[in-house]
């Protein structure tokens, strides 16, 4: 058995267990593990994906979405086919399907040093080699906001969705979507 499949089958099963021991009284989650209200969004190191079309011929981006992950009330860093960039924390009002999660294993505090650690890359460019996520040169999305859990933290949000087999090597690549359906993240909102 692979060690990413052991964690997440002990992640699952740690949630497993917070659940059944809130549901009897005997742990009560953090506030901020189920903060469900627009206010979350607010929250700095929220992560942030939309499968909103960027424009009506986007049919990759409304499949496998976009991401960001939340800086400041006003603020989001994302990365764009300009680069890695601040953009506007405006998404529960623009945007027709967006969800934000949390990180399972992660504080208030750690969270907000991931978004740190994403603002750091403002100004790196666009990562056009989606199978490529260990650079740190360039960033595409999802990959900007996976390395800053995953290189402060350990926490590897990648699923194996979308990743191939090719000359007898493993090549992986993190869609927006996968943000979400990681065993690592938890929903706190969802629109649409």
């Amino acid at each position: 058995m692979s060690y990413r499949l052991i964690r997440k089958r002990m992640a699952a099963c740690f949630v497993a267990f917070a659940s059944i021991l809130a549901f009897i009284g005997l742990f009560a989650p953090a506030p901020q593990a189920y903060a469900s209200s627009i206010s979350a969004l607010n929250r700095k190191g929220v992560i942030l994906v939309s499968r909103d079309p960027w424009n009506q011929s986007s049919a990759f981006t409304a499949a496998l979405g976009h991401s960001g992950i939340v800086y400041s009330t006003s603020q989001i860093v994302e990365s764009v086919a300009s680069g890695v960039k601040y953009g506007d924390n405006n998404w529960e009002s623009v945007r027709n399907k967006m969800t934000a999660v949390s990180v399972y294993s992660t504080t208030a505090a750690q969270d907000a040093a991931a978004a740190d650690w994403a603002r750091a890359r403002i100004g790196k460019p666009y990562n056009y080699d989606f199978y490529n996520m260990n650079t740190r040169n360039s960033f595409y999305c999802s990959q900007l906001i996976w390395a800053a859990y995953y290189d402060q933290y350990g926490v590897d949000l990648n699923t194996s969705a979308y990743d191939v087999f090719m000359y007898g090597a493993r090549l992986s690549a993190i869609a927006p979507t996968e943000l979400i359906s990681s065993p690592d993240t938890f929903t706190i909102y969802s629109k649409g």
